[in-house]
């Protein structure tokens, strides 16, 4: 002899699932067939089907024109869309998604936060106005945040400048920027380990690198 029993969450929960002694139960989603032949106590355990989503828009932009630093919240139903959000980044920057990364889904809690990597377009059209108003062969290894440029390492780093004959070492700098105004990049030496004594609350970097 069994007994069928059948979970039903209140508003706004869902089933989660069962617990206690479940030898010989046959489960089956939110109901629970359980045999007879011994006393025992088995649990239905419902959670809230309704979750915060906090998302952050970060040092390097904002979150559907809203001020710099505000967050973006709201209350979804387990199951629902991932929420659409336009995400505005700073100039010279391009939205590369969300830290953690999120699912389409909504399966719980969410707080990320917004990353930003360059605009590839950008940098190639200061590179350009760089290497025009130098007299010395110039390159940027890329621009990076106080978030993401970790640790440099520096050289001197070798490049081919012909791969069939012969490499040269190159002189290596960092450079800071708060606004990537072409213009305004400053240097913060040549030495290694390189240090911001003045970082801004937003700055970017770049490792430059020119032929001696």
């Amino acid at each position: 002899m069994a007994g069928l029993v059948t979970a039903t969450p209140g508003p706004d929960h869902r089933f989660s699932g069962w617990s206690g002694v479940l030898d010989g139960c046959t489960l089956n989603g939110a109901a629970i067939t359980v045999p007879m032949a011994q006393a025992r106590t088995v649990t239905a355990t419902v959670v809230s089907s309704r979750h915060t989503i906090t998302l952050h828009p970060g040092l390097y932009g904002s979150i559907g024109g809203a001020a710099a630093n505000v967050d973006f919240t709201a209350s979804v139903t387990y199951g629902d869309a991932f929420p659409t959000v336009v995400v505005m980044p700073s100039a010279g920057l391009i939205f590369a998604g969300w830290s953690p990364a999120v699912s389409a889904t909504v399966a719980g809690d969410i707080n990320a936060t917004a990353q930003y990597r360059q605009n590839d377009a950008m940098l190639a059209m200061a590179a350009a106005q760089i290497r025009a108003a130098s007299t010395q062969e110039q390159q940027s290894l890329g621009v990076f945040t106080e978030e993401s440029i970790g640790t440099i390492v520096a050289g001197p780093l070798l490049i081919a400048v012909n791969p069939q004959t012969h490499k040269v070492s190159l002189n290596l700098q960092l450079q800071r920027n708060d606004t990537l105004d072409p213009a305004t990049w400053q240097p913060l030496g040549s030495s290694t380990p390189w240090t911001d004594t003045n970082p801004a609350s937003k700055a970017f970097y770049r490792l430059l690198f020119t032929k001696p």
